[in-house]
Formats: C-alpha cells, structure tokens, sequence
C-alpha cells in the first residue's frame, strides 16, 4: 500500500481531537473516484457531522472500520506481506511507522498496538520504506527516477512468485532515507 497508514480519525482527519485540514477530503472523494456514484454526498455528509460534533467526529466504530490498523492481526494471522511506503513530508508518515510495528507485533504474537520489544525479531513479511518528499513521492532526490517501480516488482516477485530476493530474509525491514545525510538507512 502506498501513502497509507494504521489510523485515519487519529492521523488523517484529526489531531487531538481537532479536525485536520485533511478533514476537508471526504467531500471530494468524487474527484479521487473518478465518478460521483454517490461519494461525493457521502463525504460531504461525513464532513457536515464532523463540523456539528456529531458521532463521526469521534472515534468510534465507523472509523475503526476504515482504519487499517484496525486489520493488522487479521493481515498477520493470514500471511499476507505488506510492504508499507511513506515519505517524510506525507500526512501518513507516523502512521506509517504504526502500521508496520502494530503488523511485526502481530507477527510476533504480541499486543499488537504497544512498541516492538528491543530482543523482538522482526520479519521481512512486514516491511516499510519511508522515503523523501511529499504524500507519495517516491523519486531519488540524486537521479529522478521512480524507487518504487523496481522495488515493487521485487516486493512482488518474492511474495507471488516465490524468488529467492532475499527480500523475506532480511533482518532489517525498515528502511529509512535521512534527511540531511542523504543515505538510506535499514534497521
């Protein structure tokens, strides 16, 4: 999944309770459906309850729902490997982070929302990449091009082809371009 995260009431749409300039998305939703069926008026419907204080603006059962973390054990107990993409300057980037330990705690048989052990050896099922830019910007600040094109495709020829990547085997699934020193960092 690219630009995504565990928790979209507490990261996207509010913070501390306080609707998000994210909050103005649900109306519309019709542009980034492509059509109107609909999802224009449902999101307009879910920002007019927000903005009164009605039971969508708390976290509640609708937005457990629609928030993947909510899934994490479910993902885990099936075996399905997530490869998890963020960027630095993306609205998902904390729930990015969430995301990939509430799956390793998963994996590992344990409570899935609290922070992963320091002995807690993680799997390369479950990884995240978070890289430079804006919400799902995922050039190479050096060349221009496109990382996730090439790492997508190996992601997928490991887990559905069943290649030897070395993908699943790596003891360090977390992959992260600093900053200021420009270097991709694994841990």
């Amino acid at each position: 999944p690219y630009c995504f995260g565990a928790e979209f009431y507490r990261e996207t749409y509010n913070a501390g309770g306080i609707p998000t300039q994210t909050a103005q998305f649900p109306p519309i939703l019709k542009f980034a459906v492509g059509n109107d069926h609909g999802a224009g008026a449902f999101g307009q419907a879910i920002a007019d309850e927000v903005y009164a204080g009605g039971p969508r603006a708390y976290y509640n059962d609708f937005w457990k729902a629609r928030s993947p973390g909510t899934y994490a054990k479910q993902l885990a107990d099936l075996g399905i490997p997530v490869l998890i993409w963020g960027t630095h300057l993306d609205i998902y980037t904390e729930s990015a982070l969430s995301m990939y330990t509430y799956l390793q705690n998963a994996h590992s048989g344990k409570y899935v929302y609290g922070p992963m052990d320091t002995n807690q050896k993680p799997t390369g099922r479950y990884q995240a990449i978070i890289s430079q830019g804006g919400h799902c910007q995922f050039e190479e600040q050096s060349t221009g091009q496109n990382i996730a094109n090439s790492i997508t495709l190996q992601w997928f020829d490991t887990w559905l082809k069943g290649q030897k990547t070395g993908m699943a085997d790596t003891s360090r699934p977390l992959h992260v371009h600093e900053l200021l020193s420009n270097n991709w960092v694994s841990m």
